[in-house]
């Protein structure tokens, strides 16, 4: 969360009043988006709700496209995935009134999180076909890098572990060409799961330094490093981080596109350790999701 950002982004809405006008549902959702990891699912949910009245009331297909790219990302938790799938179909839908190749790449992209989330590989390739031609079209470096990250996912989703490694450093390498604050992050995601299938060590220690260093997701990397500390063979410190995430029953867990992932690894630690009173909690936690694909945004899909 960048302070100096939300206070500007609050500033405006102040100043631009609650009467309709274009630049209102975009601050609105971009508030939202801002405080992602941050704020309560809540608070960002009723962002974003008023921010798509008001674009809807607009009928401006540009000024809605923005509300809607911003919502899926700020209300990006399990529970939201019908939704979601809604909206990224309907951004998908908008190009076709306004011709906006960049606003079709991005509603297609956001749709094959979504179908990755269900389950529905082979129709998350076919969008990322669409999503390969239009990045080709339009040249930007974002668009360029998002693509070559999904080359990663699928390749996870499929279970093609010898083809990660050289996609995820090419797309480590165009994501620095363009300067992308994310790039490191990413790889260094990419790297530890890739570690943890192999069954190598090593991972636990990316865990570590991610932990320090990414505030804003902190608390979910802390479900990881639980999960690294039991893997690297050291049960007593993953039992004491366990314990502390668990002192709450998870409540700290944050509700973001995380969660779900957060709430699997801790499963996993808690079968490790044996600790059936939280088993109870965290079956509570998983099985409304049973047919899910556990997956994290853009970045990874673990099945």
């Amino acid at each position: 969360r960048d302070e100096e950002l939300v206070a500007l982004l609050e500033a405006a809405l102040a100043a631009l009043g609650p009467t309709d006008n274009p630049l209102r549902p975009r601050v609105l959702a971009r508030l939202a988006e801002e405080v992602a990891f941050s704020d309560a699912c809540e608070r960002r949910e009723s962002l974003c709700q008023e921010a798509a009245a008001m674009a809807r009331r607009l009928g401006d297909p540009g000024v809605l496209a923005s509300v809607l790219r911003a919502t899926h990302w700020a209300t990006w938790v399990p529970e939201s995935l019908e939704a979601r799938v809604a909206l990224s179909d309907e951004l998908v839908r908008l190009w076709e009134a306004t011709g906006d190749r960049a606003m079709s790449l991005e509603g297609r992209w956001l749709r094959i999180c979504d179908l990755l989330e269900l389950g529905q590989v082979p129709a998350a390739a076919r969008d990322l076909d669409v999503c390969c031609r239009l990045a080709e079209e339009l040249r930007q470096p974002y668009h360029t890098w998002i693509v070559a990250i999904f080359r990663v996912l699928l390749a996870f989703a499929r279970g093609r572990l010898g083809d990660v490694e050289p996609l995820a450093q090419r797309a480590l390498e165009i994501g620095q060409e363009g300067q992308n604050q994310n790039a490191l992050l990413v790889f260094g995601l990419h790297t530890m799961v890739l570690q943890r299938e192999r069954g190598m060590d090593e991972w636990s220690d990316l865990v570590e330094g991610f932990a320090t260093t990414y505030r804003p997701i902190e608390q979910n990397l802390r479900c990881a490093r639980a999960l690294g500390l039991f893997d690297a063979g050291r049960p007593d410190e993953a039992r004491a981080e366990f314990g502390r995430l668990a002192a709450d029953d998870f409540r700290s867990v944050p509700r973001t596109v995380a969660g779900l992932y957060s709430f699997a690894f801790l499963a996993e630690v808690c079968h490790g350790l044996g600790d059936a009173a939280r088993a109870r909690i965290l079956y509570t936690r998983l099985a409304r999701f049973a047919g899910r694909n556990i997956t994290i945004g853009p970045v990874l899909a673990f099945g």
